[in-house]
């Protein structure tokens, strides 16, 4: 069990924090430039937990259970503040970039259990992932903001949060006269994202920053949970209990807040490109199959949540204008939410 002693509490940890404060409050020019690269939580290779049992005598009572929890966080702030009230530049460039991401690869749990008559068996598979991102870029300016403020999940194949290359749960039991199986197999996964970029200027320059939030993306790869029951038509008596739960919850929060509050005009670019994603592919698989002939229950659940909360806020409260001088103000989201397809099934043979 890669987990707590109540199964939940996170067995495996990581956690990265990263600041820039760079901020000018004088005449000079500071020009800072605040980045933060390469921020990466890696859970490389395969988890696998099995548990066996063969040949098991009469009446044998038989737990397996597997059990794994991980959390991993990144926190990256940059604050790069001009503050004079004459001229001074300041000239921001703050970024967050690069292998900016979780990642956690293949977890494969599998549970096998041979018994005979009487016999119970109970097969436990849980799994529960978090991956938590924020990061914020707070780049203001008294007498013009010029900053250039980005976050940038990577593009191609990398995503900010991501479990890639799969999930599996099963569950086999062969059991015979009057013998008794639950099997369950239970999922959780939670990805959250908050990205923003606070980029203001509150005196008479202009505020021409530039503030973007691209391949913000959370990624699910291809979930199956499978639970086999083999008891045969000649088991009278035995009761089989089949569950697969999958709970996921994706959740982005991509923010552009800047403002102009002098008599300069509002000339940012504001853009967020985001993006909740389960694989589309292979999807998610849920499968029950029996052959007994008594008893059984078999249940398939499905929990999916996906939100995207994608703001641009760049107001201009001041004598100038918000957008002219030549040059429009850009503001642009472009989001989406993408489910995959789902599979549920259950088989059942008995008399």
């Amino acid at each position: 069990q890669i987990a707590g002693s109540d199964g939940l509490a996170p067995g495996i940890i990581q956690v990265i924090t990263g600041t820039n404060d760079c901020d000018e409050s004088g005449s000079g020019d500071n020009l800072a430039d605040c980045e933060i690269n390469d921020l990466d939580n890696d859970f490389d290779g395969v988890l696998t937990q099995d548990n066996l049992v063969t040949a098991a005598d009469d009446a044998t009572a038989m737990s397996q259970d597997n059990g794994a929890a991980i959390l991993q966080a990144i926190v990256a702030i940059n604050d790069c503040d001009e503050s004079s009230t004459a001229t001074g530049d300041n000239t921001a460039l703050c970024g967050n970039e690069g292998d900016l991401d979780h990642e956690i690869n293949d977890v494969d749990q599998s549970n096998t259990a041979e018994a005979l008559d009487f016999s119970v068996i109970d097969q436990d598979n849980n799994v529960a992932l978090s991956q938590d991102l924020l990061v914020e870029n707070d780049c203001d300016g008294t007498d013009g903001n010029d900053a250039f403020c980005f976050s940038d999940g990577g593009g191609g194949d990398l995503n900010v949060n991501e479990i890639s290359t799969g999930i599996t749960q099963d569950n086999e039991a062969h059991l015979s006269t009057d013998a008794v199986s639950e099997q369950f197999n239970e999922l959780v996964v939670a990805q959250n994202v908050a990205i923003l970029n606070d980029c203001d200027e509150t005196e008479d320059g202009l505020n021409s920053a530039s503030c973007t939030n691209v391949d913000i993306i959370n990624f699910v790869g291809p979930i199956d949970q499978l639970s086999i029951n083999q008891a045969g038509d000649e088991a009278l008596g035995a009761t089989i209990a089949q569950s697969n739960d999958a709970q996921i919850v994706q959740e982005l929060v991509v923010a552009n807040d800047c403002d102009e509050s002098g008599a300069g005009d509002n000339l940012v670019v504001c853009q967020n490109l985001a993006t909740n994603f389960i694989d589309d592919i292979d999807g998610i698989r849920q499968t029950s199959s029996a052959s007994v002939a008594d008893d059984f229950v078999q249940n398939n659940l499905l929990v999916i949540s996906q939100e995207i909360d994608a703001t641009n806020n760049c107001d201009e409260f001041g004598d100038g204008n918000n957008g002219d001088s030549g040059s429009t103000q850009s503001c642009i989201n472009e989001i989406a939410n993408t489910i995959g397809p789902v599979d549920q099934g259950n088989s059942a043979a008995g008399t």
